[in-house]
C-alpha cells in the first residue's frame, strides 16, 4: 500500500494523531455517508468509547455532529471528512468500528485492520458475518449499537489483528492493478482455459454458471401451474354443464 498516493488527512486530524502517545491504540469509527445517526446514537458512541485505554478518531458528517456533547473528551477527534484508507493505513489505528459496507470492509481487510461491525441494512449483515467467520473481527446484532466490550475484545485479543494482517498479505500477493492487468492479458490470449478442471467444463457446470438450471426449473413450474389451472377450469365447466340441463327440465315440468 502506497500511503503517499492516498488522500491526505485534514491538517487538524494529522496534528491530533501526532499527539496520541506511542503505544496507545486509536480506534477509527465511520458509518459511511448513507447511514444517518440519530442524536442519541451519536451521544451513545461518545459515552461508550470514552476511556483512557484507547483514543477515538471518528468520521462524522457535519449534520450529525449536532448529537455530540458540548464538551468532548480529549481522547476523541471528530471530523466531517477523514479518508478511510488513509486512516486504516496509519500505524496507530488498531481497530475499525463500521457498518460493514462493502467498501469499508474491503479496505479494512486490504490494510490489515480488524473490524468491529454493527450492520444496519442491505448486505451489511452478510458482510459482517463473513468478517466474523474469518476471525478478522466481531459483529453485533443487526441494528445494534456500539458496545465497549466488542472494542476491548478486538484490541485485547491479538488473534483478530493477526488474521486481518494475514488477509492483507493475501490481498497484496494476489491483488493489485498490475496483477489484474496480467490476468486480463492471459484471458485475452486464451491461456486461462488450461486452468479449468473437467467438471467445470461439463454441461452441468455450464448450466449452473449461467443460471440455466434455475431458468429451466422456473419454466417447468410455470407450465405445471398453467396445466393445473386449465384442468381445474375444465372440471368446473363440466360440472356446470351437467347441472344446467337438469335445471331446464325441472323448469319445463313446472310450467
Amino acid at each position: 500500500v502506497d500511503v503517499k498516493k492516498m488522500e491526505p488527512f485534514p491538517p487538524e486530524v494529522e496534528r491530533w494523531l501526532d499527539t496520541v502517545p506511542e503505544g496507545t491504540p486509536v480506534v477509527y469509527v465511520s458509518f459511511g455517508t448513507v447511514v444517518r445517526l440519530a442524536p442519541e446514537r451519536v451521544a451513545a458512541v461518545v459515552a461508550t468509547l470514552t476511556t483512557q485505554e484507547y483514543h477515538v478518531l471518528w468520521a462524522l458528517p457535519k449534520p450529525q455532529q449536532a448529537g455530540l456533547p458540548r464538551e468532548m473528551p480529549a481522547t476523541f477527534m471528530v471530523h466531517h471528512w477523514i479518508p478511510t484508507a488513509r486512516a486504516l493505513a496509519h500505524p496507530k489505528v488498531a481497530a475499525f468500528v463500521s457498518h460493514c459496507g462493502g467498501n469499508s470492509a474491503t479496505e479494512s481487510m486490504a490494510l490489515g485492520v480488524p473490524l468491529i461491525g454493527y450492520p444496519q441494512f442491505g448486505d451489511q449483515p452478510a458482510v459482517c458475518q463473513r468478517i466474523a467467520d474469518a476471525g478478522t473481527g466481531v459483529t453485533g446484532a443487526v441494528g445494534g449499537w456500539v458496545q465497549a466490550a466488542d472494542v476491548q475484545e478486538v484490541l485485547r485479543n491479538a488473534s483478530y489483528a493477526a488474521k486481518a494482517q494475514s488477509v492483507a498479505r493475501l490481498f497484496k500477493n494476489f491483488g493489485g492493478v498490475s496483477k489484474a492487468a496480467d490476468l486480463l492479458e492471459l484471458g485475452a490470449q486464451g491461456d486461462l482455459a488450461v486452468m479449468r478442471t473437467p467438471p467445470e467444463q461439463s454441461f452441468t457446470a455450464f448450466a449452473q454458471l449461467f443460471g440455466y438450471d434455475l431458468m429451466a426449473l422456473g419454466v417447468l413450474a410455470v407450465h405445471l401451474g398453467v396445466l393445473l389451472f386449465s384442468r381445474c377450469c375444465r372440471c368446473f365447466f363440466r360440472r356446470c354443464c351437467k347441472r344446467h340441463p337438469a335445471g331446464l327440465d325441472r323448469a319445463k315440468k313446472t310450467r
